[in-house]
């Protein structure tokens, strides 16, 4: 008889874990400094215009159960991890209430774009803790040792969360039924701003100086991207046509003083060891043009590789691999 109820309870206890892992999909937090992660498991399109934090992933909420008073009947109620990831849309964090611990003032916005402000807001890690919750947990990318490690951020430097109910599988073969060349509806080549593959917008000039302007006062975070020829660190004409109007752009006056992180990528063809000097070098070629041709300061440009270690696409079309190919520009600080 109690092994008939141990193994009920382990039983409940991996549908629980997995009910846990399917909660963290698709979910979009906005911190007050004006960047923004996603889960580690996201697996939904990105909008256009959308740009991340590439070295920062939500593991978990750390939410199971939020507790609030609704300000329509005055009475407390529930909302369970269930709720939260199927039913809410948007969950926006006002402010939290000075002088006491783990309680916030939020606005919740439904499916059904129904919004309440409820009050005494409180969230919990598991149902039945009486400790409030006061952290989600991450995964920072360690430069040092080349790994994702596990952190936190507290939910008193979140703006908001964004629950996205739409899924597609983008991650399986059997769903990508477009050609390598047929780029026009695909999801990863936009988790950046501004990419050397779509430097044809004539607007290129004015969209990265008002976007630069925007980085410079409110600290909103931009990467640029550079694509490469497989095996290759030589710019093309497209890398080279993007740099001239990032040269142009970065060498007025009013951006002498910004810093640049150059981070060089591979994809997954060939040794680890070939590949993450592969990565150094482009992001190296990357500095050389734009010290060269802008007469941009070396030592404000800082460059990194690490090879494959880190695709924003599954490697399994030449054309993804053609996008994990690539150097991203970060701007840093003043």
């Amino acid at each position: 008889m109690k092994r008939k109820i141990y193994c009920g309870l382990i039983l409940v206890f991996f549908v629980t874990r997995a009910y846990a892992d399917i909660y963290t999909r698709n979910i979009i937090v906005h911190l007050k400094d004006k960047s923004r992660i996603i889960a580690n498991d996201f697996n939904v399109h990105l909008s256009e215009n959308y740009v991340y934090n590439p070295y920062v992933r939500v593991k978990s909420l750390n939410i199971s159960l939020i507790n609030y008073t609704s300000p329509e009947d005055k009475l407390k109620h529930s909302l369970s991890a269930y709720d939260l990831y199927n039913k809410v849309k948007e969950m926006d964090f006002v402010e939290d209430v000075h002088g006491e611990k783990n309680r916030y003032i939020v606005k919740f916005i439904f499916s059904n774009n129904k919004e309440i402000i409820p009050n005494d807001v409180k969230f919990f890690k598991y149902k039945g803790f009486k400790t409030p919750t006061e952290k989600i947990t991450v995964l920072k990318y360690d430069e040092y040792n080349k790994t994702w490690i596990p952190s936190y951020i507290k939910l008193a430097e979140v703006e908001k969360i964004e629950f996205r109910q739409i899924q597609i599988p983008v991650y399986k073969k059997t769903k990508i039924k477009k050609s390598d060349t047929d780029k026009k509806h695909d999801g990863y080549k936009r988790k950046v701003l501004f990419s050397s593959d779509d430097s044809g917008d004539g607007n290129l000039f004015e969209s990265l100086l008002k976007s630069l302007r925007n980085f410079k006062t409110n600290k909103a975070s931009i990467v640029l991207r550079v694509n490469f020829p497989f095996n290759s660190y030589i710019l093309n004409r497209k890398a080279e046509s993007f740099l001239d109007v990032v040269v142009k752009v970065l060498s007025m006056d009013e951006f002498k003083a910004l810093k640049l992180r150059l981070v060089g990528f591979t994809d997954n063809v060939g040794k680890e060891k070939y590949n993450k000097r592969l990565s150094i070098k482009r992001a190296s070629a990357v500095r050389s043009y734009l010290v060269k041709k802008g007469h941009i300061n070396f030592k404000s440009l800082k460059i990194e590789g690490y090879g494959f270690k880190m695709p924003i696409a599954p490697n399994t079309t030449e054309y993804y691999r053609s996008l994990n190919r690539r150097v991203e520009i970060l701007p840093l600080i003043y």
